[in-house]
């Protein structure tokens, strides 16, 4: 259900606002499972008016009157039926020509939920391996039960990637956040990193990461710098209120293959 403080006129007026939300945008969320999205119709999914135009006159009237709760409703919604960040075939291409312009192929997911990118990184070349530490039964492909850190050391990567590893609270030195013992194994063993979330005191992982003697960058400078003019990288959209990117995390020792750039 709806929480009733958020959305609680539009609550009120049709309980089964939920379900009407994702029939309404039932063709994008199928297009978001495979990896087919577009970055223009995630960007016309925040926006909402697919949604809007979809309900009765009277509750029209409320969202358009109210930004705050159109943003509110569709981030629930896709939230609920996909992930927590959006990933479009414009990020994925861009994030494809990184992993090969590091040189990797076989790339281990960690925190995969639904695993949405098996099939679309698999039918790019990847060796794609996805685990989570619980196996959802609404995944969209077959995934490895494994926590993060065990997934890394048992798997094998050339690279591990996740995207929105859920808030670990606590202090900034505590060291024991399996999400920081994940990039320091990693770290030790020259393996690069990419992940999406918010940056040092965001609302993903644990602040400890960004603390360690790594170097964490947003991917899309790297590319520009490293590979190909700054326009070529497209990041993940933003919900409003959050600041999402892709960021890597890349070993000095780590060999780089002249591959995959535009403007090398």
């Amino acid at each position: 259900h709806l929480p009733t403080c958020q959305l609680s006129s539009v609550a009120i007026m049709l309980p089964d606002f939920p379900s009407l939300m994702a029939r309404a945008c039932a063709k994008q969320i199928k297009r978001a499972k495979r990896g087919e999205l577009s970055m223009s119709e995630a960007l016309a999914l925040m926006k909402g008016d697919m949604v809007t135009a979809a309900m009765p006159e009277a509750v029209q009237e409320v969202l358009r009157n109210d930004p705050k709760q159109v943003d509110f409703m569709m981030r629930f919604m896709f939230t609920r039926n996909v992930s927590w960040a959006m990933l479009p075939i414009e990020w994925i291409d861009s994030v494809t020509r990184a992993f090969t312009h590091l040189g990797v192929r076989r790339i281990v997911e960690v925190c995969a939920g639904l695993n949405l990118l098996s099939e679309p990184m698999t039918a790019r070349g990847f060796e794609w391996v996805a685990t989570d530490k619980k196996v959802r039964s609404d995944a969209v492909a077959a995934l490895e039960e494994r926590g993060a850190l065990d997934a890394t050391q048992a798997l094998a990567p050339q690279a591990v990637f996740w995207c929105w590893w859920s808030q670990i609270k606590g202090e900034s030195s505590d060291a024991a956040h399996e999400d920081y013992l994940t990039v320091r194994y990693c770290y030790e063993r020259s393996i690069p990193i990419i992940f999406v979330g918010e940056g040092k005191g965001g609302c993903t992982g644990s602040a400890s990461i960004w603390d360690g003697p790594w170097r964490i960058e947003p991917l899309a400078e790297y590319m520009s710098t490293h590979c190909e003019a700054e326009s070529d990288f497209i990041d993940v959209p933003q919900w409003s209120g959050f600041k999402d990117r892709t960021w890597l995390i890349l070993p000095h020792s780590q060999p780089l293959a002249d591959v995959g750039c535009v403007n090398r």
